[in-house]
């Protein structure tokens, strides 16, 4: 019987922990392998990781890759489940060439039999394009979605950014501005127009108490960053 290795994935970690999505993709990889009679050894799993995260980051996919012998199948529920980044999965395809190993998706994608097939290959990069595309496409509107919520003056989850206070106004919570931390960005950002290394600004901020909290580069790059984009938050008191 041919050596089955199986590898599933998740993105969120609710799903990581509900094991949604886990699962029906191992089930559905049995089942194919059984109707070939191949032989599964193994199955790995990377949960709540995402498809565009790099080969360090995913360290069940590494294990799989490291287990596989010539002659062996590495099958995936679908091509998105092995990753959404078009570099990563041509990099995957050429360990699997190195190492005599064929890639088989249960969802067809271009895995053909015959690995050399130039059909088969060029299907699998239009499946990782699109891929990588509807991940971007995804990114694109999470970003202009929490640009309308600070442009509305809601917060947008995470820690209170300085120089702000939250208060709740009907379903949601929106920021108010602190007098008093208000001004010290305005301190902060006349220095840094002035040519003030951050370091500098820290100091500045440590040497004066301000707040009476400790200040680090992390905490000044992040207010900067923040009060330099345009409008990046429209809040009224």
């Amino acid at each position: 019987m041919q050596r089955t290795i199986i590898y599933t994935r998740v993105s969120t970690q609710d799903q990581a922990e509900s094991g949604l999505g886990l699962e029906s993709q191992e089930t559905e990889c049995r089942k194919y392998a059984a109707r070939f009679e191949w032989e599964v050894v193994n199955l790995f799993t990377d949960s709540g990781i995402s498809g565009a995260a790099d080969l360090d980051k995913r360290p069940e996919l590494l294990n799989a890759l490291a287990e596989l012998k010539r002659g062996d199948v590495f099958l995936v529920y679908k091509l998105d489940r092995l990753s959404r980044d078009v570099g990563l999965n041509a990099i995957i395809e050429r360990e699997l060439g190195r190492k005599g190993a064929s890639l088989r998706s249960v969802s067809g994608e271009g895995t053909a039999a015959d690995d050399d097939d130039l059909g088969a290959l060029l299907q699998r990069r239009i499946v990782s394009m699109f891929a990588e595309y509807e991940r971007k496409l995804i990114q694109a509107r999470t970003k202009q979605a929490l640009k309308a919520k600070r442009a509305r003056g809601e917060r947008t989850g995470g820690s209170i950014p300085f120089g702000y206070n939250t208060k709740t106004q009907g379903a949601v919570q929106v920021l108010i501005p602190n007098q008093a931390q208000q001004e010290t960005i305005v301190e902060i950002m006349e220095m840094r127009a002035a040519k003030t290394s951050i370091r500098k600004i820290v100091d500045t901020m440590n040497a004066k108490k301000a707040h009476g909290k400790k200040w680090h580069i992390a905490t000044i790059q992040g207010i900067v960053k923040r009060h330099s984009e345009p409008n990046y938050w429209n809040v009224t008191a």
